[in-house]
């Protein structure tokens, strides 16, 4: 029997319904949901925990993120690999008590990979802050002239753009004009930890931004912070982010994440591989995330 307009219409409605995923539910519950119980619960600052990993969530209406950084003058800047015409300088490993000490107040978490552990280092990616790109990176996993392994030579970077009360995560594009904070890094998916290492089990600092109040902005930085594989770590993120992209940040021995009044929740640590004593590593890169 031919299938008259209304009914047409109403077959086609569902079909679009059925096709789009459903997102009645806010990210607090989905979380509650996965097991993880709340820490703190703001208007600005959505915190859990579960098994020593955490899921934050920052309101970017209501918190403000800076870049924390010191580059090394004694050092002179050499060529970098992603962006034309801008250099890859030293920057300091900072003790994070004294990134603490100098934001009270503040949440903090490290960010940049970076290049080696001697006292001052070359950061990995691209950043920029303060009105300028501070780096252009030095890191062999990327698109550059010699990558690591021919797969990192056509992967696709990313960049999180951070603005006064929203931000985006999209593809690197170089003759970006930027306003706000950014930070280049890798998709998750092309992390070393899964592409070269089999999926391993280590600490990642994943983040992705989602809009909540559906106003068209991101508003919030959710961040997964702890141990796992870094698809079942990005797996939680999916679940609430409405299919934008997850970045990762430097994890494993780097996963540093500092609360105002709870203090330390995850510190940075190598493990020595003849005595296995732990030992504390500083860091050359932070973001500083405060109150307005």
């Amino acid at each position: 029997m031919p299938m008259n307009k209304a009914t047409f219409s109403l077959c086609l409605l569902l079909f679009l319904v059925n096709l789009q995923p459903v997102y009645s539910q806010s990210f607090t519950e989905a979380f509650t949901e996965m097991g993880y119980s709340a820490v703190e619960q703001t208007e600005a600052v959505q915190l859990f925990k579960k098994d020593g990993n955490y899921l934050v969530g920052f309101n970017l209406q209501k918190m403000n993120v800076s870049s924390f950084q010191a580059v090394d003058s004694t050092k002179k800047s050499e060529v970098g690999n992603f962006l034309d015409n801008i250099s890859s300088p030293f920057f300091n490993r900072i003790a994070y008590q004294d990134v603490i000490d100098n934001n009270e107040d503040a949440y903090i978490i490290n960010a940049s990979f970076f290049e080696s552990y001697k006292s001052s280092t070359q950061l990995s990616y691209p950043i920029y802050t303060d009105d300028n790109w501070i780096t252009s990176g030095s890191s062999i996993y990327g698109p550059t002239k010699q990558p690591k392994d021919e797969y990192y030579g056509e992967i696709e970077l990313l960049a999180l753009q951070i603005g006064s009360e929203s931000a985006k995560i999209t593809a690197f594009e170089k003759e970006n004009n930027p306003k706000d904070l950014i930070m280049v890094s890798q998709n998750y998916k092309d992390h070393p930890a899964l592409i070269l290492a089999n999926n391993r089990v280590t600490r990642f600092l994943l983040v992705t931004t989602l809009d909540e109040n559906e106003d068209g902005k991101d508003e919030w930085l959710l961040l997964s912070i702890g141990l796992g594989n870094i698809v079942d770590r990005a797996s939680e993120l999916e679940k609430v982010n409405k299919q934008r992209y997850i970045m990762t940040l430097d994890g494993g021995s780097s996963v540093f994440f500092s609360h105002p009044t709870l203090g330390v929740l995850q510190k940075p640590a190598r493990y020595n591989p003849v005595n296995f004593q732990e030992m504390l590593i500083d860091l050359p890169h932070y973001l500083v995330i405060k109150k307005k």
